[in-house]
Parts: C-alpha cells; sequence; structure tokens
C-alpha cells in the first residue's frame, strides 16, 4: 500500500469524525505495515482533527523525529478542528522506553500491556520521569533509572508470556477472574507460570507494586 493512499485513508477518516482521531501505529497487528515518522508528521500537520499517535513499533528515533514536527512552538502553525483535544499527543506503546519517552523526548507517555499488571508502579514511573524532566536532579534520576530498569526486564518477560502469561499473572496475582483464552490462543499452565516468577525483576517490580497499594 502507498504512502499515499495510507496518507488520505487517515485523512479522511479523521474529517468524517465527530470527535478527533488518534492514529495507532502497530506493525505486528497491521500485517507488518509501519507508518514513517515523515508520514505521520505529514498526516498530524494536514488532518486537524487528528490529535495524536500510538506507537508500538518499539521505534524510539521514529517517536523523537514526530514529536520535533508536532511538540515545538511551529506546530502552532498548524491549527486544530477541535479546542477540547491537545494540539497532538505522541504515545509509545510499550513499558520499556518510558522514562526516555518523558523525559527526553518530549513525548506524552505511553500506552502499553504492562500497565494491566504494574499500573501503580508504572505511574509512579511515569510521576518520577515528569519530575526529572521539569527539574533535574540526581536523586530523581537514580530512582527513575532504577524502577525503569525494572520495567525494562518486566516487559520483555511479558512480551515473551505473550497474552496468555499476562492472563494467568492476573488471574494469580490481581484476583482476575479468569485466565482462559480465545482460541485459537492456547491457555498458559502453571509449569510455565512458574517460571514466569522465578524471573527475579518481575517479582521485584510486583513487590513495588503492591507497596504503592497499601
Amino acid at each position: 500500500m502507498s504512502k499515499a493512499s495510507l496518507k488520505t485513508f487517515f485523512i479522511e477518516v479523521a474529517a468524517a469524525s465527530p470527535i478527533p482521531v488518534m492514529m495507532y501505529n502497530f506493525p505486528g497487528a497491521a500485517g507488518g505495515m509501519d507508518l514513517d515518522s515523515e508520514l505521520i508528521v505529514e498526516i498530524a500537520r494536514e488532518s486537524p482533527n487528528t490529535c495524536g499517535i500510538k506507537l508500538t513499533c518499539g521505534a524510539v528515533g521514529k517517536l523523537t523525529r514526530i514529536t520535533a514536527g508536532t511538540a515545538t512552538d511551529k506546530f502552532a502553525n498548524y491549527p486544530r478542528q477541535s479546542s477540547t483535544a491537545p494540539d497532538f499527543i505522541t504515545l509509545g506503546g510499550f513499558a520499556d522506553f518510558l522514562f526516555p519517552t518523558v523525559a527526553s523526548a518530549r513525548a506524552h507517555g505511553a500506552i502499553m500491556g504492562l500497565g494491566n499488571i504494574y499500573p501503580r508502579a508504572l505511574a509512579h514511573l511515569m510521576d518520577l520521569s515528569l519530575q526529572q524532566a521539569a527539574n533535574p536532579n540526581a536523586e530523581t534520576l537514580k530512582k527513575c533509572l532504577e524502577l525503569q530498569d525494572l520495567a525494562s526486564a518486566t516487559d520483555l518477560a511479558f512480551v515473551k508470556a505473550g497474552i496468555s502469561g499476562t492472563k494467568w499473572f492476573l488471574q494469580k496475582h490481581h484476583g482476575y477472574p479468569t485466565a482462559r483464552m480465545r482460541r485459537p490462543l492456547l491457555d498458559f499452565d502453571d509449569a510455565k507460570g512458574a517460571e514466569l516468577e522465578k524471573d527475579e525483576d518481575v517479582m521485584k517490580f510486583l513487590e513495588i507494586e503492591n507497596s504503592l497499594g497499601k
């Protein structure tokens, strides 16, 4: 599919929508189709009802190029259709680079699967990252890096475990009602779950999550 056809599609969808539209770049769920930063910035500028993008492609360079084109004063030259929506939000799709996403890349945060299991710990990392961006200091930086290291390692563990591993862990540790998967996905058995629980980073991050809940 050509860049021109993709651009036309997203602009026409946003123009027809009664509310602002956020794009979602997820090559793994779109047959490998991967929007590049140049196309995304073009759409952002030419589509006043497009309010942002979520990047589940893991491309940090792409994220920084998008914020360079949309998170600066120059973007004011491309007015938005709705006064209730932000100018343009750029979000990552993984927990493994949340701190640099927020603290140095001028992005706005992330929407990630790991948030189902560690919502408080990741929100805490987000808060610390925003603090470090606004008022850099060595102690906050140390806390950010320690939490980010845990989040990155844990994110990798659950990427390997997949959706079924996430559901198993939610049932075991958060009282989720079922770990059963819809076919063709297979259930995550207890033996695999026991291996996941042997991961020191996974369990340490869970300790932090539970301590914040108290």
